[in-house]
């Protein structure tokens, strides 16, 4: 009954038309509701991957997936010289700084990591260094690649490429699309990858994986079906099937530190962009601007 009473109260607040939501807090539900998205809340701090520190989680982790101001002061003004919003969306879009960067390395670090418990796995190669490509492909950099360089199978090697996406769009027919259809960001960053990377694909023979996560924590299709298809092949016991008893364990321990991962660097790119907010915004009125800033605090 507690079940679905709770789906229908979640229908009624991200249906179509005028309700109780503004599209940005029905696109944020709609985000925060999909697989792989509050993992971090079930995680132990067991490792660093899967350790995260007071200021993140009660800052910003925990308001930025119940939509709560992220910023009090509407006088703020971003590094780039925008004012910002209270919830945080500028931060996501804005690219001053390396933060998005960071964010985006650590993701792909904590995947790679993953897929090494089953392949040789290589980070940042070029297209034209894995094998003949068209010249047009020739310098594409793939994040993920799984290849030993000697003899290579469609099932084993494959490429990969990491896309953080965030579904709080500045335009107003992309807002309109990710607050009525579920993964609609996610899905779209990874249509953008397709089209970017599948000649590459086609050229060497190896399939091609785009891993988009949504800024709120909804993992892609693509990504979803690449993950549990690794976990399988981690649990295929010696008589070669799938332990299933031992995949669920894989992908919940999987699951839990990506969420962590992208959980703590969301929350180290928020803060550290409303650091130089605050930064930028006191040189600006003449004051003396706070002390420098540690970008190491989520170590």
């Amino acid at each position: 009954m507690s079940k679905h009473l709770h789906e229908a109260l979640h229908h009624h607040l991200v249906k179509e038309g005028p309700g109780p939501l503004s599209l940005r807090d029905k696109a944020r539900i709609r985000s925060c509701a999909g697989p792989g998205a509050g993992n971090w809340l079930e995680a132990r701090p067991v490792c660093h991957a899967m350790s995260l520190s007071n200021p993140a989680i009660s800052s910003v982790a925990f308001r930025w997936r119940f939509g709560l101001a992220l910023v009090h002061d509407p006088s703020l003004r971003c590094a780039c010289g925008k004012q910002i919003d209270r919830e945080g969306d500028h931060f996501q879009r804005c690219m001053v700084g390396g933060h998005h960067v960071t964010r985006h390395h650590a993701l792909r670090g904590a995947t790679a990591s993953l897929f090494r418990q089953v392949a040789v796995i290589q980070e940042e190669r070029d297209a034209s260094a894995i094998g003949p490509v068209h010249p047009g492909d020739a310098g594409l950099r793939l994040d993920i690649v799984a290849d030993d360089g000697h003899t290579r199978s469609s099932t084993t090697y494959f490429m990969a490429d990491v896309t953080i996406t965030h579904p709080v769009s500045s335009n107003q027919a992309k807002l309109n699309r990710t607050s009525r259809i579920d993964g609609a960001a996610a899905q779209d960053a990874e249509a953008n990858k397709q089209r970017t990377y599948s000649r590459a694909s086609r050229s060497l023979a190896m399939p091609f994986f785009p891993i988009a996560v949504e800024s709120f924590g909804r993992w892609g299709k693509s990504a979803l079906w690449c993950i549990r298809d690794k976990a399988a092949t981690l649990a295929i016991n010696w008589e070669g099937k799938v332990n299933k008893r031992q995949k669920a364990l894989i992908l919940q321990r999987w699951w839990r530190t990506l969420s962590c991962v992208n959980a703590k660097m969301n929350s180290y790119l928020i803060l550290q962009k409303l650091r130089l907010a605050v930064a930028h915004t006191a040189t600006l009125r003449g004051g003396t601007p706070p002390a420098p800033i540690n970008t190491n605090c989520w170590d």
